[in-house]
């Protein structure tokens, strides 16, 4: 059942949105914490392989405030999700590219009840 939640989920975010590819790159990063601070940073995007049915498989490097954090992402049309860990808990982001090419989402972590937001805007 959640893996056909998820599923639907995915291509409901991929037929709103416009048929954007993901870049490989380096963005800008502009993010709100659950406690409502904001920060900044940057974010590497390096596609390191082509899965089935045109995903694609990416790493995801975070530079924020001196600490670099590295995740693995899967990309489809145009959403992105993205596994990593952070201060040893593990965490999730579910990202999507607008039309304008930035690309906007949420995150959680293993201690979080609430998640946070970011926006990766191309450089």
């Amino acid at each position: 059942m959640f893996r056909n939640l998820f599923l639907a989920a995915a291509m409901v975010v991929a037929l709103a949105l416009p048929a954007a590819a993901q870049t490989a790159g380096t963005y800008d990063l502009r993010g709100t914490s659950p406690d409502g601070s904001t920060y900044r940073g940057t974010v590497q995007l390096q596609q390191t392989g082509n899965l089935r049915d045109g995903a694609r498989a990416w790493r995801v490097t975070w530079r924020i405030d001196g600490e670099v954090t590295v995740g693995t992402a899967i990309s489809i049309a145009d959403a992105f999700v993205v596994g990593y860990v952070s201060e040893r808990q593990p965490g999730v982001a579910m990202m999507a590219i607008e039309r304008n090419g930035e690309i906007l989402g949420f995150w959680i972590t293993g201690r979080e009840s609430q998640g946070g937001t970011e926006r990766w805007i191309p450089r």
